[in-house]
């Protein structure tokens, strides 16, 4: 055989299996499925940890590529984020809306294209999604009412610091505690959007103005912590005020340890439970409606053996 065709043919044999081994590479790309997780706002730390725990706990399978969009606070960008991941035909939809009636009829385009739609932490107007996973937000802010009921028997001001307006979680946390408060308090509501900033500036600006009060019910830790900043800056111990905080984040575990918190309620993000769900979507097995997680009121007797959820 002469020795020019001999090199030839060797090099296409050689070339053979690199074609297979670069077309199943090319194959296993092309089925993994895509699960995105539209949030509403990574800047704030639980949200953020939320996408975090959910792309952790998905992190073992190959067959899955976890993508996240950040609507950074905003509902309009929000709705444009899930309209194009409609467009681009994910796999599973993953999302805490902003707003729930706002968001609900983009999510119901989403479901009512065969999207599975895995809710985190908020609900929407109506029944289309998959799963709804989250804790009882009636029965946290019913306990947290009823501990500063029994904590302040004879009432007094309270600052309530609510989160995001128009989503259900903060329907449930203001409608129940205001329901369960006793009439002997005065509550005064601002809005800060479970940012701390927010809560720092709300907080001061009343205090400046000469307010003062005798209990704190912030929606969230991170604008107790907000509002303990407010107070130290004119001089109050946030220890002789009565605080209640959701979430029980490692700054709460620290306040509660220093007496200046009075007591948190654990609201853990849902990460591995959304996680399990979505593989169990992939996977072509039942899932239920909704799981809801529990909680844990945390009181700073009780803090250095309950372990903050991040």
């Amino acid at each position: 055989m002469p020795q020019r065709l001999f090199i030839a043919l060797l090099s296409l044999f050689c070339l053979i299996p690199l074609s297979g081994m670069a077309g199943a590479v090319s194959a296993s790309t092309q089925s993994a499925k895509v699960v995105a997780f539209s949030q509403d706002d990574m800047t704030n730390d639980w949200r953020y940890q939320q996408v975090m725990d959910v792309k952790k706990h998905l992190a073992h399978r190959q067959d899955i590529r976890f993508i996240h969009r950040d609507a950074g606070g905003s509902t309009a960008v929000q709705m444009q984020q899930i309209k194009r991941l409609i467009n681009d035909q994910v796999d599973v939809l993953v999302v805490s809306p902003r707003e729930s009636r706002g968001l609900s009829q983009v999510i119901r385009e989403a479901y009512q294209a065969g999207i599975p739609v895995v809710l985190q932490g908020r609900k929407i107007d109506g029944d289309a999604y998959t799963t709804y996973i989250a804790p009882d937000n009636s029965a946290i802010a019913e306990e947290a009412a009823q501990f500063i009921n029994q904590t302040l028997p004879e009432g007094g001001k309270l600052l309530m610091l609510s989160g995001v307006a128009g989503n259900s979680v903060t329907l449930a946390r203001t409608e129940r505690f205001l329901a369960t408060l006793a009439p002997e308090f005065e509550v005064i509501e601002r809005g800060a959007d479970f940012i701390r900033s927010r809560a720092l500036v709300a907080t001061d600006r009343l205090l400046a103005n000469g307010l003062r009060f005798d209990a704190i019910y912030a929606q969230s830790d991170s604008m107790a912590i907000g509002a303990r900043l407010a107070l130290k800056k004119h001089g109050m111990d946030p220890g002789d005020l009565v605080i209640v905080g959701i979430d029980y984040i490692q700054a709460a575990q620290k306040a509660l340890l220093a007496g200046e918190q009075s007591v948190s309620y654990t609201y853990p993000t849902g990460g591995k439970e959304g996680a399990a769900i979505v593989e169990r979507i992939i996977d072509g097995r039942p899932v239920p409606k909704q799981i809801t997680l529990d909680h844990q009121m945390v009181t700073p007797s009780q803090a250095n053996q309950v372990e903050p959820i991040f």
